[in-house]
């Protein structure tokens, strides 16, 4: 099974490719430079160009936590739109992942830092590069998931 863990973010969208439970590919796709009248058709072409590239049968996606700041959901929320409509046209499914799930599993501590779970993540696929927060939750997202979590 081939699928694409997303974690979804307004100036960063990290994403990581898994085929046969083996971690392939990762990165990040910037979209801090786009004016956000064209950021989600920005957002829509990446994604779907990704889900087509890598032939994808599955997208993971962050569940959309609670934000005390309302315009920061909404934004969020509509992004995870955004990427639901790509996978969707492609004709893929879709599940979620928690992040505090995602947390416990990675490093044991649901509430563990962001430089926790990079340095878990780092360390479980022996990743030697800089590795950002973004990069680093969508790797974890998804072999969360893999492990049945």
């Amino acid at each position: 099974m081939k699928i694409l863990s997303i974690d979804p973010g307004s100036k960063y969208i990290g994403f990581a490719f898994f085929e046969n439970k083996k971690l392939k590919d990762s990165g990040v796709i910037d979209c801090s430079k786009i004016h956000k009248d064209d950021k989600y058709l920005f957002i829509f072409q990446e994604i779907k160009s990704l889900i087509l590239l890598k032939d994808v049968d599955m997208v993971l996606v962050e569940a959309m936590k609670h934000f005390r700041n309302a315009k920061v959901s909404r934004l969020l929320n509509e992004i995870v739109g955004v990427i639901k409509l790509a996978t969707y046209t492609c004709g893929g499914c879709m599940d979620e992942v928690h992040p505090l799930t995602m947390k416990k599993y990675i490093t044991g501590n649901g509430k563990a830092s962001k430089e926790d779970v990079i340095d878990a993540i780092k360390k479980k696929f022996k990743i030697k590069m800089e590795l950002g927060s973004d990069e680093a939750d969508a790797i974890g997202l998804g072999w969360t998931h893999i492990n049945g979590v």
